[in-house]
């Protein structure tokens, strides 16, 4: 760095060839008269001539005067450049280097190092202080690149400065010889025209707003919302004068309007009219405000359109017109009321029969108006309908002022606005007192009426054998003739026969089963049967009918339904079909969609609600009261248009009734109906066929193309569901572009199942365009159909698609189609036929996963201890919800089983606690419990549980669990094979096992035959929990009896001290335990004592269900204690 000899720190230096063109630089200058100055003194010293010492002395005094000039004038120019508010660097490119104060204030230059200064130091300290480094490197690159270039621009430091930066090229005789660089510091001026950037951008998007000159009432500007608000241009808004658009504008309101301001200082708000440029009228809001200076005068003024408002409160008072004139045409009484109960209006006739007028009633209580009684009554009524805010209704007599007595049948509800803010309670009361009347008349003619019934009833029933044989005979013979050669005259007379014979079958069917039914001599049978195979009868059936109309039948069957079930197939199915057939009979199009879902379910049953929904004509509120009822229908013209008895409605409530369950229907007048009914199964101990692919094939990604969103929905559940990665669309187009997105992303499907009837591209042409596309990867093609299956078929045939669907479309349909179309062997799609899935088919990538088991009961926790520990996990054992909490943050587990009912911290507390650790909040929790209710299933998942396996744990859920909820990552911690279960599927109890270890006497063997002859006792599914283990189970046995012996004996103490919480806590983990070892019969009556205990019974209903519980316990462990060996002596 270059700096004047003896220059103060912080002091400016500069070259003055920066203000003018001086040959030398002031310094050098300097010098050069210093050397001038000691000659002269030399020669004054030894020159003997004096003219020439004359001469000297001249030159002397004129140096010495220029020495001076010199010295004023640099410390002229370094005090002009200091006192500039811009910082100054001057470069020197023969190496001097000069800068002011400002520079070094502004840069934050160190003053302990301005002596070691350079330009390279200078512009790290730039870089180091700009928020874009880059930036500056680019224009220092700049000067360099062109040093006679000027440049200027902007840069913004870290600490949000900004500075112009101008650059100067500095000239000497026409050669450039550096730079001088100026930096302004413009931070204030760039937030500046920044707010006012953000200003006009506010002002430019806000609402209507205008500006009007004060004196001459001229618009001085106005926004685009004002423009648009009054349809004109902006050039022809500047400059109009108010009265052109605001019709309501008097020039001599404005000194009111300023007078207003002036003594308010708040803007002033007004209704004016105001004219659009195409006419139209507005009524707004004017709101206005005075700005003043030294300049302007001016009314910013904001505008509100209030037209619609305007009309919709006129709208509003005719609306209460007209419902105040329709109340008081109504003859039953009606009132609402604040929730405080103070009368907000009601009809006259609720005025006649309080005997007051309308205006005497609005604005006072109940207590005001009525005797004391009544009121207290009401008043009740109308606080349990606020605690509840739910409705009510209640017949009640009254007595109007002049005497007469009515009975009212009186409706209340809790009434809201919009937004669901409470407004109070509205009621409608009717005078029922003749009604009552004649249903009573009524119900004494139907008793006779259904007497008659009964005896026609028991006459049809037994009269069934002889109806029924001549049908046949007329029906059968004549599809016998239809196979002979016949004129076509013969042909349509007995084709007309046939025809007529089987829908007089059919009426005689419907009515031979009603009178069964009402003969008291109509069955049920308790039989094994598969779903699936009822489902496939049903289609079959409806298939005809459905594919007529044009009318898609669709499945939606939800995969917890269990598929082998213990019931009456034929009458479940008799109820499907005439839902069924009535859906296809009364829409024209659209979908019929048959659901299945599990309402309850227990140890050994299973509570099945089926529904059958069209998008047929719909059923009125009247019409649907009439339903369910023999020989009704919908109204008259129904039996006209479609026919039909009215019978088998009334036939499937009757069915589903001796089925253990209900009927009902949800419908809305032109928008389809939902017919539904409930049927309680009991559960098969046939294992279910495992709809799961080989591990090779899981994963695969499917794609499902079909315009029908239910149809859609319900095949990509059941995908998913058998592991596959699944993705869908609604149309031909969206699938091609989801094929090719998926083959570019290097994810491509492996399987494709296309709609064959679809709008704009049908799958015949989707598939043709996607076999078109050439991928290295192809992806299978399965064509799906509802209907035109022969037609369909010789399309698929030229275009090389073998695999076909027929809708309805079953898991099991669906299952085998793929796995044939993904050329799965087909004794491997059944995964061993209809054995349980093996725990190393379904867990063999996650082996040696940690698992934490909640469970109280140490028979319950060997149990699935043992069954985890056989399937290859990692088992830790919590008693209580208390110490999982604890053992869940000390360790990493993949999973936690948790049991529900447990002393110290019960399942749901736990889970709660466990979801409020953040590290926690993904870990999967699966509910383990005895409790299968949908009441007990949704506390699980508000607790935060993912998910549910019901007590007695089924080995196979267990698997599938596991499978569904454990990462398959964690295989890399396996440190072992599994163990494959000793016992097959359909091996016998008694043999296989050895060893007698933990018992000494009886054999195992011996005493395990001896097991399996107990009743009640389900020793076979007991040994299948325990892996077929029989020493295991043997001395699970032992400590069943040890541990339940005293149950009932402690839940009596329990009861009898008023403890309902133990008593109910031994009763579930009764339970359980029962559960597990197979002792079915205990199970069910520990669970029913239990759920008699939490829903407070009665005493003497809990000492009946106690007594029970207590006799088929003692009855159990009495014969396990003679069956099983005696324990070992220790």
């Amino acid at each position: 760095m270059t700096r004047p000899t003896g220059a103060a720190m912080g002091s400016a230096s500069t070259s003055l060839s920066l203000l003018e063109p001086f040959e030398k630089t002031p310094g050098d200058r300097v010098r050069d008269l210093d050397d001038d100055l000691g000659q002269l003194r030399h020669l004054l010293r030894s020159a003997p001539v004096e003219q020439e010492l004359a001469e000297l002395r001249k030159q002397l005094a004129r140096r010495t005067r220029e020495l001076a000039d010199v010295r004023s004038t640099q410390s002229l120019l370094l005090a002009t450049l200091d006192a500039s508010n811009d910082g100054i660097l001057a470069i020197q490119y023969g190496g001097g280097l000069y800068y002011n104060i400002r520079y070094i204030e502004m840069w934050g230059v160190p003053e302990d190092g301005l002596n070691e200064l350079d330009e390279f130091t200078l512009i790290g300290l730039q870089l180091a202080q700009a928020k874009d480094p880059g930036q500056l490197m680019e224009m220092i690159e700049r000067r360099r690149a062109d040093i006679s270039a000027e440049d200027l621009g902007t840069i913004e430091l870290k600490d949000g400065r900004v500075f112009e930066r101008h650059v100067l090229p500095q000239r000497l005789h026409g050669r450039i010889v550096g730079a001088v660089i100026s930096f302004k510091d413009v931070t204030e001026r760039v937030r500046y025209e920044a707010r006012m950037l953000f200003n006009h951008t506010v002002l430019e998007n806000s609402g209507p707003m205008f500006w009007v000159d004060r004196v001459s009432a001229r618009v001085s500007y106005a926004n685009p919302a004002a423009c648009e608000h009054l349809g004109y241009p902006v050039e022809e808004m500047i400059g109009m004068t108010i009265d052109e658009f605001d019709i309501d504008y008097r020039p001599e309101r404005m000194p009111l309007l300023d007078a207003e301001l002036e003594r308010t200082g708040r803007p002033v708000t007004y209704e004016s009219r105001q004219r659009r440029k195409d006419g139209t009228l507005m009524l707004i809001e004017v709101t206005a405000f005075l700005i003043e200076d030294a300049e302007n005068s001016l009314y910013v003024v904001t505008v509100r359109d209030k037209t619609a408002q305007r009309k919709a409160t006129d709208e509003r008072k005719r609306q209460q017109a007209i419902v105040a004139a329709l109340l008081n045409s109504i003859p039953d009484p009606i009132f609402y009321k604040t929730p405080e109960g103070r009368y907000l209006g009601c009809n006259e006739a609720f005025a006649e029969l309080l005997g007051y007028s309308v205006a005497d009633i609005v604005g006072r209580t109940d207590s005001e108006l009525l005797d004391p009684a009544w009121a207290d009554s009401v008043i009740a009524t109308d606080q349990d309908i606020l605690t509840r805010l739910a409705g009510s209704s209640r017949e009640e007599w009254r007595k109007y002022k002049d005497g007469r007595r009515a009975l009212f049948e009186t409706v209340k509800a809790p009434f809201w606005d919009v937004d669901r803010n409470l407004l109070g309670i509205m009621g409608i009361g009717r005078n029922i007192t003749q009604r009552k009347k004649a249903e009573e008349e009524v119900r004494r003619a139907k008793e006779i009426a259904e007497e008659a019934t009964r005896a026609k009833s028991d006459f049809l029933a037994n009269m069934s054998h002889e109806i029924r044989t001549p049908m046949n005979a007329i029906i059968g013979m004549s599809h016998l003739a239809l196979r002979t050669d016949l004129t076509p005259r013969q042909r349509d007379y007995i084709g007309r026969v046939q025809s007529s014979g089987q829908h007089l079958m059919g009426i005689i069917n419907d009515i031979l089963d009603f009178s069964k039914v009402e003969a008291g001599k109509l069955e049920v049978e308790n039989i094994d049967f598969e779903l699936e195979k009822l489902l496939d009868n049903v289609a079959n059936l409806l298939n005809d009918k459905s594919t007529a109309k044009g009318l898609e039948l669709v499945y939606d069957i939800a995969p917890e339904v269990p598929t082998n079930l213990v019931g009456d197939s034929l009458r479940i199915g008799q109820i499907l079909i005439n839902f069924a057939n009535n859906a296809v009979k009364f829409t024209e199009k659209g979908e019929i969609v048959l659901a299945a879902r599990v309402k309850e379910r227990s140890e050994h049953d299973v509570l099945l609600h089926f529904s059958v929904s069209d998008t047929g004509i719909g059923l009125t509120p009247e019409q649907i009261s009439r339903l369910f009822t023999s020989f009704q229908q919908a109204d008259a013209s129904t039996t006209r248009k479609f026919g039909g008895t009215g019978l088998g409605l009334a036939i499937s409530r009757k069915l589903a009734t001796l089925m253990g369950g209900e009927v009902g229907v949800d419908s809305e007048f032109g928008k389809g109906s939902t017919f539904w009914f409930t049927v309680r199964l009991g559960l098969s101990q046939q294992l279910r066929r495992s709809l799961m692919p080989n591990p090779d094939l899981r994963g695969r990604r499917a794609l499902v193309v079909d315009d029908n969103d239910h149809a859609r929905t319900v095949i990509t559940d059941m995908l998913e569901g058998m592991t596959f990665d699944v993705a869908s669309t609604a149309s031909g187009s969206g699938a091609l572009l989801a094929i090719e997105t998926a083959a570019a992303q290097g994810r491509p499907f492996d399987v494709v199942y296309l709609d064959w009837r679809m709008p704009v591209m049908d799958g015949i042409e989707t598939a043709r365009r996607i076999k078109a596309l050439g991928l290295a990867h192809a992806p299978r093609l399965i064509m799906v159909t509802a209907h035109g299956r022969e037609e369909m078929l010789k399309e698929t045939e030229t275009m090389g698609i073998k695999d076909v669907l027929v809708k309805p479309i079953s898991a099991s349909m669906l299952f085998d189609t793929t796995m044939g179309a993904m050329g799965a062997h087909r004794a491997e799609q059944r995964v061993r036929g209809l054995a349980a899935a093996e725990p190393t088919e379904l867990l063999a990538d996650r082996q040696g996963a940690r698992i934490l088991l909640v469970e109280d009961n140490d028979i319950n926790q060997q149990v699935a201890s043992e069954m985890l520990t056989g399937a290859g996990m990692v088992v830790d054992i919590a008693g209580n919800g208390l110490e999982a909490v604890d053992m869940v943050q000390a360790t990493r587990y993949d999973l936690v089983l948790m049991d529900m009912q447990m002393p110290v911290m019960d399942g749901v507390d736990a889970t709660v606690a466990i979801r409020r650790l953040p590290a926690l909040s993904s870990m999967p929790i699966v509910a383990m419990t005895a409790n299968a209710m949908a009441q007990d299933r949704k506390s699980c998942m508000d607790a935060g549980m993912n998910d549910f396996l019901v007590k007695p744990i089924d080995p196979d859920a267990l698997w599938k669990m596991l499978a569904k909820w454990i990462r398959p990552t964690v295989a890399g911690r396996a440190t072992r094979p599994l163990e494959a279960a000793p016992m097959k599927a359909g091996a016998s109890i008694t043999s296989g096992g050895s060893g007698t270890s933990g018992t000494s006497g009886k054999s195992g063997a011996g005493s395990l035959a001896e097991i399996a002859s107990i009743a009640d006792l389900d020793a076979k599914g007991g040994l299948a929990r325990m892996m077929g283990k029989q020493p295991l189970y043997l001395a699970m046995l032992q400590r069943y009896v040890a541990g339940q012996k005293p149950v009932a004996a402690d839940i009596r103490r329990a009861l009898d001290a008023g403890d309902r919480a133990t008593a109910g806590r031994l009763a579930h983990t009764c339970r359980g335990v029962s559960g597990n070892i197979g002792a079915t019969r205990v199970a069910a009556s520990a669970g029913a004592l239990e759920q008699a205990i939490n829903a407070h019974m009665e005493p003497q209903t809990l000492a009946a269900l106690l007594d029970d519980f207590e006799q088929v316990l003692g009855a159990l462990v009495g014969a396990l204690e003679a069956a099983l060996p005696a324990p070992a002596a220790t």
